[in-house]
């Protein structure tokens, strides 16, 4: 099989799993200098930990809590780093500013450097193929270590949320 068709066929599979449960939030940074990949990698990790310990306090891994998140990133044809991150709060409404103040999250995560948008996503499969778009693109893709594809926790599966 031609590398670009095994590409092809990665990005359709990662699309079509990833967007079997639902995401909250899609997020995307740019830096606005020439950024290694490494660095907006580090950056967007700041970004989830910062949610992470503020939702669930210093030692949310230890007790097997937090957000789920897939980053996507890419080099620009300038040759900077541009990431992609969808995310999913599993006990969390985002729909809540009291739950989590979106624009609180915003600003804060646009004060890490370089430009970020956070956003709720209109629609999660289109999300989906846009970060893993990147597997076509010589990119990377980073999972969260909190991500259980066997076991994902959409916030309508938690106890908070309702099912329908």
């Amino acid at each position: 099989m031609h590398p670009r068709t095994m590409q092809i066929h990665a990005h359709t599979a990662y699309t079509q799993w990833l967007s079997l449960e639902p995401w909250d939030l899609f997020l995307t940074m740019t830096d606005h200098t020439i950024c290694h990949p490494e660095k907006m990698y580090k950056r967007t990790r700041h970004a989830m930990n910062l949610i992470n310990t503020s939702l669930y306090g210093k030692n949310f891994y230890k007790q097997g809590k937090g957000v789920e998140y897939v980053i996507g990133i890419e080099r620009q044809k300038r040759f900077s780093a541009h990431s992609h991150t969808i995310i999913r709060l599993p006990d969390h409404d985002v729909r809540d500013r009291d739950q989590f103040p979106l624009g609180y999250w915003h600003k804060t995560i646009n004060e890490l450097g370089g430009r970020a948008k956070l956003e709720l996503p209109l629609n999660s499969l289109a999300i989906c193929d846009y970060v893993t778009k990147y597997v076509c693109k010589e990119g990377e893709l980073y999972f969260s270590e909190t991500f259980h594809p066997a076991m994902p926790k959409a916030f309508s599966h938690t106890l908070f949320g309702t099912v329908h």
